[in-house]
């Protein structure tokens, strides 16, 4: 299927404000809007996945749609807002009650709660389509209709990728589907503003550390604004903010605020694994943590035993850095997750670790 492009006009818009990803997080979404002033004199794109894997993906979606009733607000679809698709046609889960099963943060199963369908193995799914169908015409009506690119004469905005060439004959999938898009893309003639892989996943572009931050590629005119919200247990929701022929951003997260209490220096070289790099050869592997070697880059490190996991034989390890963060009394940091003298910490979307002597308590 062809991609649809649509060219609204951004001429008389003091800014243009660009928020991806947000999976049914809506509070986030609200906060967000509300942290960069959202305006009338501004023009707003969301590039995708509203909904699937939050915790408000039909509230997110309606107020998503209202949003949009505004002359200066527009939305793309995102991969994740196709399941209007499944949901007629079954076309990318193929087994549509296998994966409302297997992800209970659905609009599907918050539908079939509204509508007090109770969603289990052996329920009568083509009974529950028909139902949905009848009663959510308008919320699938309007995610189908959703354009997969939009265009203004500075930037084009796209949920995950491009291809070099005419926008009109682009492929709606790839658009809503490209994988690292920024390490695979080739140079454009204007800024393309991407979603879809989370920039953390990209530590290359932050020498080795792990960030959440919008990541632009001058080079290639390439802007990653997906910040991993809900899909990372450290993610954030980004806003891209262009004014002025200037880039520059905001972001919100969920995670505790703590303040440092002393200072900290930082460790050079830092590690990281991310995923799809994410493969380990064991050299040692100790009670609370294991000597690894990371296949990517044959780099050697070691990492707490919680952090790894085993599939068909293989080890693997989630999202993981070795920074010690640099932290100096007074600076805030947001706390991820703690371990033994530990905490996980995130400062201006940057991972790394903390002593928690050092950090405020609650």
């Amino acid at each position: 299927m062809k991609a649809k492009v649509v060219t609204p006009d951004v001429s008389k818009a003091k800014r243009i404000l660009a928020i991806s990803d947000i999976h049914g997080n809506l509070e986030l979404l609200k906060r967000l809007l509300k942290k960069v002033g959202f305006q009338d004199s501004d023009f707003l794109i969301l590039v995708g996945d509203y909904i699937e894997k939050g915790p408000e993906n039909l509230a997110t979606l309606r107020y998503v749609m209202e949003l949009c009733k505004k002359k200066n607000v527009y939305a793309l679809s995102g991969n994740c807002d196709t399941i209007w698709e499944d949901i007629r046609f079954e076309r990318y889960h193929k087994d549509l009650l296998r994966y409302m099963l297997w992800r209970s943060e659905s609009v599907l199963n918050e539908m079939c709660k509204e509508q007090e369908i109770a969603v289990h193995a052996d329920m009568d799914k083509a009974g529950m389509q028909k139902s949905l169908l009848g009663a959510y015409d308008a919320e699938f009506t309007w995610l189908e209709e959703l354009p997969h690119i939009i265009d203004t004469p500075k930037i084009t905005f796209v949920h995950a990728g491009l291809a070099i060439g005419d926008l009109s004959s682009q492929d709606a999938n790839d658009c809503m589907m490209h994988r690292a898009f920024l390490e695979n893309a080739p140079a454009f003639q204007k800024y393309v503003v991407v979603g879809h892989w989370p920039t953390v996943n990209y530590p290359a572009y932050s020498n080795g550390l792990l960030s959440h931050m919008p990541i632009v590629d001058r080079e290639k005119r390439i802007i990653s604004i997906d910040g991993g919200n809900v899909v990372k247990r450290s993610g954030q929701l980004n806003c891209l903010i262009f004014q002025e022929g200037a880039f520059s951003f905001a972001f919100v997260d969920d995670l505790p605020i703590r303040i440092a209490t002393g200072s900290q220096e930082s460790a050079e070289a830092p590690t990281s694994v991310v995923w799809m790099h994410n493969e380990l050869d064991m050299v040692v592997h100790g009670d609370t943590q294991s000597a690894c070697v990371l296949k990517h880059t044959g780099q050697r490190l070691v990492i707490p035993n919680e952090y790894l996991y085993e599939q068909d034989g293989v080890v693997y390890c989630r999202d993981y850095t070795n920074y010690t963060m640099s932290l100096r009394e007074g600076d805030a940091v947001s706390i991820v997750e703690t371990h033994e003298n530990l905490a996980l910490v995130k400062r201006n979307g940057i991972l790394g670790w903390a002593d928690q002597a050092l950090l405020t308590v609650n």
